[in-house]
């Protein structure tokens, strides 16, 4: 699983045309009114800052971006973290076509979020709770930038990881690499996959205190995994391997596949919240709910796959997204993901229920 490298002058002029195509397609889409989207914007009460970096080790380099709660504003940081226009348009084009949104590439260049780049870190907090966030197979760290926008401005440290050879494209120090579409029906795919993305996050974890403005100001004994579909499986299966993990959040994801005993079988002993979309849940979650008595499970009605990510702001779908309107669905996972966050790692417990809303059921708590 290894992502290949856009190198050489043929390569380099394929990626100038393929950015040019999108520069016209923008002009285009900006003069019919189409090409603006705005991700919600961050509910906390804190300022929010961005920075962008690469984590290695063995060989293996993961580009991460790290959202806190910032002292003072800067330049906004472009949603799509890239070094340059034409990177941040293959960047945007690739994750389009792979979600089959093509309108999104767009939209991915000209959204705002709610973040400046590289500013200044609020030190007057303390040390702070830290959320790693792992995307869906075949999705870009940023497609939750909104999400990762509002938990750091209500204090805490994010760290979006990209998995290369997964990820549609990453940029790593200048260096565009294109991944590999994934093979969700190949078992063994699916399981080298996993063990990739675990110990993507152990490196993570090893790295904190190198990490550029946040390195030094981490609570490592406040930690918790959130991730969107295959991530979420990323964040329990990196929970049962890591002990500093205490908490995993898992956002419309399955808690295994057909075989995968080890994870339906063998249970976790620390809180897993699962945010599941619509009615219909996982099988795979119908064992691990009976083997795990510190599981939370609830369902949002009228929502997609998609409903936890920014992908309702930049191109709403209702096969993909839900029928929710945007800043609905945003309010909603959000406020979810932070109550129980804010309940398992600042230990809010009953002064700070999590929260009612007429499309949110609680199955189990």
């Amino acid at each position: 699983m290894t992502a290949r490298a856009v190198a050489g002058p043929a390569a380099a002029r394929a990626v100038a045309g393929l950015a040019a195509a999108v520069a016209v397609f923008i002009g285009a889409a900006y003069f019919a009114g189409l090409a603006h989207a705005e991700v919600p914007a961050p509910a906390g009460e804190h300022l929010v800052g961005r920075t962008d970096t690469t984590v290695s080790a063995g060989g293996r380099e993961l580009p991460v971006s790290v959202w806190y709660p910032a002292a003072a504003p800067t330049i906004p940081a472009h949603y799509v973290p890239a070094s340059n226009p034409v990177a941040a348009a293959l960047l945007s084009t690739e994750a389009a076509l792979w979600l089959g949104e093509p309108i999104a590439a767009p939209m991915m260049l000209t959204a705002t979020v709610a973040a400046g780049q590289d500013a200044p870190l609020d030190t007057t907090l303390g040390p702070l709770p830290v959320v790693v966030y792992s995307p869906g197979l075949g999705t870009p760290r940023w497609l939750a930038s909104g999400l990762a926008a509002d938990l750091a401005s209500r204090g805490y440290v994010v760290i979006g990881v990209d998995h290369p050879g997964e990820t549609p494209a990453v940029e790593v120090h200048g260096e565009l690499m294109l991944g590999t579409a994934p093979a969700y029906e190949d078992t063994e795919y699916m399981r080298r996959a996993l063990d990739i993305r675990v110990a993507d996050v152990h490196l993570v974890l090893d790295e904190l205190a190198a990490l550029p403005v946040v390195g030094g100001h981490v609570d490592i004994d406040r930690i918790a995994v959130v991730g969107h579909s295959y991530g979420g499986l990323t964040a329990l299966a990196a929970m049962r391997a890591e002990p500093r993990v205490r908490v995993a959040v898992v956002l419309d994801g399955p808690a295994g596949w057909a075989d995968n005993t080890d994870i339906e079988r063998g249970g976790v002993d620390r809180p897993v919240l699962m945010l599941a979309s619509g009615d219909m849940l996982h099988a795979s979650w119908i064992r691990f709910a009976s083997d795990n008595p510190a599981f939370t499970l609830g369902t949002i009605r009228g929502a997609g796959h998609y409903t936890a990510t920014d992908l309702p702001a930049l191109a709403p779908s209702i096969a993909r997204c839900g029928s929710l309107p945007a800043e609905r669905a945003a309010a909603i996972t959000r406020s979810v993901v932070t109550g129980f966050l804010d309940e398992q790692l600042r230990d809010a417990g009953a002064a700070a229920p999590l929260p009612s809303w007429p499309e949110l059921e609680w199955r189990t708590r």
